[in-house]
């Protein structure tokens, strides 16, 4: 009775585990669209204001600009990740 006890326990704890994975899952899913439809607009609005034909490359370039940034940030937040994750593995006792 104690065991079944025990592996109810566990299982109610990883299942409310999971679903915290899950809301932070959807929440960076989320943050990412918001930031893509930011970007999206920035650049509808800079045609907009186009005049002459030269500045649709100016908005072209904005645009490519601020994805290359998003994209470098992206990477440095894995590096993050992936190291925080080393340190994690290399702190943990040997077997």
């Amino acid at each position: 009775m104690k065991m079944l006890l025990v592996i109810a326990a566990l299982i109610s704890t990883s299942a409310f585990a999971a679903d915290d994975m899950v809301a932070k899952e959807k929440a960076n899913i989320e943050k990412n669209i918001d930031q893509r439809i930011s970007l999206l607009q920035d650049e509808k609005s800079c045609i907009s204001a186009v005049v002459v034909r030269e500045d649709f490359k100016k908005c072209r370039e904005k645009s490519e600009m601020a994805q290359k940034a998003k994209k470098a940030e992206h990477i440095d937040e894995q590096i993050k990740k992936l190291q925080a994750e080393k340190e994690k593995m290399n702190s943990e006792p040997k077997k």
